[in-house]
């Protein structure tokens, strides 16, 4: 598996070796090299890597034992949850999280925005953490008064998706983040966004009033999980009941392949 972020690439080997080069400023590459590809190293009782994601200035990578291991620009993921990892000198912090954090279930998939995380469990849920002040996480979070900065939550957290028309809960099957936004791929074809929306990258036209109101709003973001509607016209008039089969996000821009 390949991973690209901002100025660095992550891979994840079959043999399940980390492997990553490029930029190297705030330890996104898990060593101190600049010059040669790094081999991540990490303590093996958390697991065979599986897949990984590569954001703006951080890496994170998911263990067939369903840790989720994260290091680089660790500021808007170290909380009171995540486990600072001992290493050797010459190696980047890292940071774990444990699978009781996702409902004890493995995390599958993981997807990077420039600072926020989209894990996929097994059970198709979607956990979110990170920066928040643009929605991307999908869900509330809860700044202090006296805070400075952006807002952010670095504690995995659950994304609900509101399916009351159909009653049931919503399966996910894929995830994909862009800089400031995130995507979601349902069992059934359907796609869900949230987050940046100011170049129409959502999919949505329109943010509700209730995405604007509030102590905190979000103008111009989705602060919760939308299902995106294909619009009618001659484009799609062989499209039935249009379903999406992948996805996948850019900085500012989404696309899918549909069907």
């Amino acid at each position: 598996m390949v991973s690209a972020g901002l100025r660095h690439a992550l891979v994840v080997s079959a043999d399940g070796e980390v492997l990553s080069w490029g930029a190297n400023r705030r330890g996104q590459l898990g060593g101190t090299s600049i010059s040669d590809v790094v081999r991540f190293t990490f303590n093996r009782l958390y697991g065979k890597p599986v897949c990984c994601s590569a954001g703006a200035q951080h890496s994170v990578v998911a263990t067939d034992k369903g840790y989720v291991l994260v290091f680089g620009d660790l500021r808007y993921f170290h909380g009171p949850q995540a486990v600072d990892e001992p290493r050797a000198e010459g190696e980047s912090r890292c940071l774990s999280f444990s699978r009781h954090l996702f409902g004890g279930r493995p995390v599958v998939q993981v997807a990077s925005g420039w600072s926020h995380i989209v894990g996929r469990t097994d059970a198709g849920e979607v956990y979110t953490w990170g920066r928040a002040d643009l929605g991307q996480l999908g869900r509330p979070t809860y700044p202090s008064v006296d805070s400075v900065g952006p807002r952010y939550d670095p504690t995995p957290g659950l994304v609900v998706f509101d399916d009351s028309e159909n009653g049931r809960p919503v399966k996910i099957v894929d995830v994909a983040a862009g800089s400031e936004h995130s995507m979601a791929l349902d069992e059934n074809g359907r796609i869900w966004t949230w987050g940046w929306n100011e170049h129409g990258m959502c999919g949505i036209l329109s943010v509700t009033d209730s995405d604007e109101s509030g102590d905190h709003p979000l103008h111009g973001c989705l602060q919760r999980p939308t299902c995106v509607t294909f619009p009618s016209s001659n484009t799609y008039q062989s499209l039935r009941d249009p379903k999406a089969i992948a996805i996948g996000a850019g900085y500012g821009h989404s696309l899918a392949f549909v069907y």
